[in-house]
């Protein structure tokens, strides 16, 4: 885009000035025969520099003719109307890269558990056993407290009530203490599969 410039006054008295002759510029020759206001360019500029440098006398200076001069800027084309096409595959391109960029996040986290169903599986077997090692334990101090207060009064012979329960009761504690080991180490089974499930799910997020 080539800049135009409105000649100040005392560039437009210069121009006036100047003698008839063929070979000025168009502009120049426009704002010498008409009293409107013509626009120069970049190109007449330059043109009365070089006429002003080969000039003998008055000594004329081209820095002071330009101010008060106004450079007008021409306005830039408007921009082409867009391709409806191409909006729409920008539109598909940026959703496409948007959608890649999110897989790329969440590549490495699981949406469902690897092994849920096995794990849940496995969970429900340890509760199971959990449960029947509570029931056998309460029936296993049953039974030995009955035979501690019953079954020894049969092989021995009638005892005292109050021997028959200190019987009863010394025979649940024994068994209670066999059933409680086993049954710590049920619990604790539990515990270890709950620990390793629950470090698998850190791991994952």
């Amino acid at each position: 885009m080539a800049l135009t410039i409105s000649p100040s006054k005392a560039l437009s008295e210069f121009i006036k000035s100047l003698p008839e002759k063929d070979d000025y510029p168009s502009n120049l020759k426009d704002l010498r025969n008409s009293g409107e206001k013509v626009l120069l360019t970049n190109l007449d500029m330059r043109w009365i520099g070089n006429y002003i440098r080969k000039m003998e006398s008055p000594k004329v200076y081209l820095h002071e003719l330009i101010k008060g001069c106004d450079v007008v800027i021409p306005s830039p084309p408007p921009d082409p109307p867009r391709n409806k096409e191409l909006e729409a595959r920008i539109v598909r391109l940026r959703k496409e890269q948007e959608q890649r960029v999110y897989n790329k996040m969440i590549q490495n986290v699981s949406r469902t558990p690897e092994g849920k169903e096995e794990s849940f599986a496995a969970e429900m077997k340890l509760i199971n056993s959990q449960l029947i090692e509570v029931l056998g334990f309460a029936v296993s101090l049953f039974a030995a407290f009955a035979f501690g207060f019953t079954g020894i009064n049969y092989m021995i012979g009638p005892l005292d009530f109050g021997i028959r329960a200190l019987l009863g009761v010394v025979s649940a504690l024994i068994v209670a203490i066999a059933e409680l080991y086993f049954l710590a180490r049920v619990l604790g089974d539990y515990e270890f599969f709950h620990f390793q499930k629950q470090k698998g799910k850190l791991k994952i997020s």
